[in-house]
């Protein structure tokens, strides 16, 4: 359809005078549009049951009076957050400018989330479709998977599910891939337990402010709040204490030649190389390493090296399980946002 920017703006049912002066939107002003949406700079002028099919709530928030012209208006409360550049992404979708499936790059899909979400439009089919592909973007699991998450997006991903309910699954992906990649720092300014509680108010608000302008100044990870930042801190210094007694016991084997060939190289296989790049902080990645170690080298027997193996697996399963609890944690820490 093509779009139109003549004609006066029909005023909305409050006239709030920000949106009698805004302007018509470029794409989405058309001719034969029949709601009126204005958010401010722009306005829109799209099809009524277009945008309201799929959501009551959107439904439920038309003006009883139309604007003079007989137009439809859609009166957004001002407790909904939703930015020019969201919903533009929804409409390029409902009027098939865009597509919504495996191949949509993480920043509509994002927008399409945010858009969507029961907090903001509430568009039950859109959110429930963005959010899937949101998932497969960054998977999961007890297996290692950090690394194929797509490092350009990952923080800002993050940040959404920390927001936005995307799923316990993603969130807990998430949280693992940032926190326990090698770049984050666990000692940075954002870690909750890096300095002693300031003695009175004014001496905490002042430590709060020089910690969050040292960290604004570094900005190591400018996507993310100093709210993420320290449940990421958290969590982190959950996935050490946790899986450090488990990188230190070597384990016992079937056979006792097996376990004494184990106690023999677990340190120089295990123990050094963790510690050497940080893969304490990693036990998915390293746990999947020992199970991948070629032990039979080191005098293990094929069964003993299957029982590793399947041991590894039960650990790592163990850890993404417990990962869940820890951010749940971690965020009820820090408070709502």
């Amino acid at each position: 359809m093509a779009p139109s920017a003549t004609g006066p703006l029909s005023p909305p049912p409050d006239h709030d005078p920000a949106a009698l002066k805004a302007r018509p939107h470029p794409t989405f002003f058309l001719p034969d549009g029949t709601l009126l949406v204005a958010l401010p700079p722009v306005q829109f002028r799209v099809h009524r049951t277009l945008l309201t099919r799929h959501s009551p709530t959107l439904a439920a928030w038309i003006a009883p009076a139309p604007a003079p012209g007989g137009d439809a208006v859609l009166a957004i409360p001002p407790s909904v957050d939703l930015a020019i550049a969201d919903f533009e992404a929804l409409l390029a979708h409902l009027y098939h400018d865009a597509a919504l499936d495996a191949t949509t790059p993480y920043p509509a899909l994002a927008a399409l989330v945010r858009a969507t979400a029961p907090a903001a439009l509430d568009v039950p089919p859109v959110f429930a479709r963005a959010r899937t592909h949101v998932a497969a973007l960054f998977p999961g699991g007890p297996a290692p998977f950090a690394h194929r998450h797509p490092r350009a997006h990952r923080e800002a991903a993050l940040e959404l599910a920390l927001r936005v309910d995307l799923g316990d699954e993603t969130k807990k992906a998430l949280v693992y891939s940032v926190a326990a990649c090698s770049d984050f720092d666990p000692a940075g300014a954002h870690d909750p337990d890096a300095a002693p509680a300031p003695s009175s108010p004014e001496a905490a608000g002042e430590a709060e402010a020089e910690a969050e302008a040292e960290a604004e100044a570094a900005a190591p990870h400018p996507a993310l709040s100093p709210r993420t930042l320290r449940i990421c801190h958290r969590v982190l210094g959950a996935l050490i204490a946790d899986f450090t007694p488990v990188l230190f016991t070597v384990g016992g084997a079937a056979h006792m030649a097996c376990t004494d060939a184990l106690a023999d190289a677990w340190m120089r296989a295990v123990i050094a190389p963790a510690l050497a790049d940080g893969g304490v902080a990693r036990p998915l990645e390293e746990l999947a390493r020992v199970a991948a170690r070629a032990w039979a080298a080191d005098g293990v027997c094929a069964a003993c090296v299957e029982a590793r193996r399947e041991e590894m697996a039960v650990l790592a399963q163990g850890v993404w399980d417990d990962l869940g609890r820890w951010v749940r944690e971690a965020e009820e820490a820090e408070g709502p946002i």
